[in-house]
């Protein structure tokens, strides 16, 4: 989505409001019109926005709760000025930032900003469920700033950069894992900042029961055996606490081995030419053991037969 106009303040805010979350916002009067223009790709578990405002005196904004239970998304926002400066509040702290910072935002929990100046900004838009499965506390990590053009900080920009290209073409598991490790980073950015510090990140060997459930799912899925009872033996919880966890999350083990079954088998059709590997070679690969029982999961998760999909794939890998 892309648009730019030009607008009062008031205008402004509607236009902010679809790019990033419903806020208020005010600015001098009599100041002239605002130019604006914003770029959103991507989507689900993570996507980028991308936007420039143009002005003359600074515009303040705030997010209060009653625009976020009438929004009602579960959010945390990555800012990251390209041009100009902008001043952020929340949880108590104040910190400004300019280019070659970044600094977290939640976007469930009111806060405050104000663009001083005309720049561009980039916000990633990182899936609340995600965050709060992997810190403990993110809150504590809001509003505080951290550079983002070296070390940790310019490998979490670069991560982001990328991420949110790749999402469509990887299953659930790699999504979280991606965003997990993003999170991870973040911790470890923000570490030792700010007036109550952020607590350290986990490492990814160290994940919560439900990331250790998919990284088990996506090392093991190639076994024909693989199912709740040994994916619960390997995180180390109960079967009823793994079933929880999946439930909690909006799926099951069983579910959730079978999409990445599917979705490896995927993988190779579009990347393997018939002469590499035939279809029931790619289905033994990752676990099936019935090229009957094959064929139905994937005609109805990809609307086609295995040989289609094949055929009418357009991956570079192929051409």
């Amino acid at each position: 989505m892309s648009e730019q106009i030009e607008a009062s303040v008031q205008a402004l805010r509607q236009l902010v409001s679809d790019a990033y979350y419903p806020v208020t916002m005010s600015g001098a009067a009599g100041e002239g019109p605002v130019q604006v223009r914003y770029v959103t790709r991507g989507g689900g578990w993570l996507k980028s926005t991308r936007g420039k405002v143009e002005h003359v005196a600074p515009i303040r904004g705030s997010r209060s709760w009653r625009e976020i239970e009438q929004d009602g998304r579960d959010e945390f926002m990555l800012v990251a000025p390209r041009s100009g400066e902008i001043i952020h509040r929340q949880f108590g702290r104040t910190t400004r930032i300019g280019p070659g910072q970044m600094v977290l935002i939640a976007a469930g929990a009111p806060y405050e900003f104000e663009r001083l100046e005309t720049g561009e900004i980039t916000a990633h838009h990182l899936p609340g469920s995600i965050v709060r499965e992997i810190l403990p506390k993110p809150e504590d990590l809001c509003a505080v700033a951290f550079a983002s053009n070296r070390g940790i900080g310019d490998a979490i920009r670069s991560l982001c950069a990328s991420a949110w290209r790749e999402m469509a073409h990887l299953d659930d598991a790699e999504r979280f894992l991606i965003v997990g490790n993003i999170v991870t980073l973040l911790s470890a950015a923000c570490r030792g900042k700010g007036k109550r510090g952020a607590r350290a990140g986990r490492p990814v060997a160290a994940l919560p029961p439900f990331a250790r459930a998919i990284e088990y799912i996506e090392a093991s899925v190639d076994d024909p055996d693989l199912g709740p009872g040994k994916i619960a033996d390997a995180v180390g919880v109960s079967l009823s606490h793994l079933h929880a966890l999946m439930k909690k999350h909006g799926t099951t083990a069983g579910r959730m081995v079978m999409q990445t079954r599917l979705d490896r088998c995927a993988r190779d059709l579009r990347a393997l030419s018939p002469e590499d590997a035939r279809v029931s070679d790619i289905a033994f690969r990752w676990g099936f053991n019935d090229a009957a029982h094959f064929s139905r999961r994937f005609r109805s998760r990809f609307g086609c037969s295995a040989t289609a999909y094949r055929s009418q794939s357009d991956s570079p890998d192929r051409r």
